[in-house]
């Protein structure tokens, strides 16, 4: 198989699972099992790097964004809670500013997730490992 026809068909697994995570709503429903494979066909398309999508988040930038996946999985609901509060209060302003309110919703998420990533995640995970990982070599 050619290399555009392989980067097309992972470009396509990957928006098909961001279908069936995002947009059940919608009623598109991909089903366990399906979800399951397309996971796992993606993931091995990213691991063996031959095509398109699995080089471009290969890159050095996506590596050092990938750091603060888990601040932003972990941190990203504090920030839509409270925008949510501010869009259900100002309907008319988001409306209005349709582009603008979206784009700082994702910076603030952003900005949040790397605060707390530095702030709490890394002095944490420091402090675990000094307790936990190394403390036999602290006691000789």
């Amino acid at each position: 198989m050619s290399y555009y026809a392989v980067s097309a068909f992972e470009i396509f697994i990957f928006i098909s699972l961001l279908i069936g995570l995002y947009w059940k709503h919608l009623g598109f429903n991909l089903g366990n099992n399906v979800m399951s494979g397309t996971i796992a066909l993606l993931l091995w398309m990213f691991l063996i790097k031959k095509v398109f999508l699995s080089n471009f988040f290969n890159k050095s930038w996506a590596i050092y964004f990938g750091k603060y996946t888990y601040s932003i999985f972990l941190t990203h609901y504090v920030i839509l809670w409270i925008s949510g509060s501010f869009i259900n209060s100002h309907p008319d302003f988001c409306i209005q500013h349709s582009i603008a309110v979206p784009t700082a919703v994702i910076v603030a998420m952003l900005i949040f997730a790397v605060f707390c990533h530095h702030i709490v995640e890394m002095p944490l995970s420091r402090w675990t490992a000094d307790k936990f990982l190394y403390k036999d070599k602290a006691k000789a």
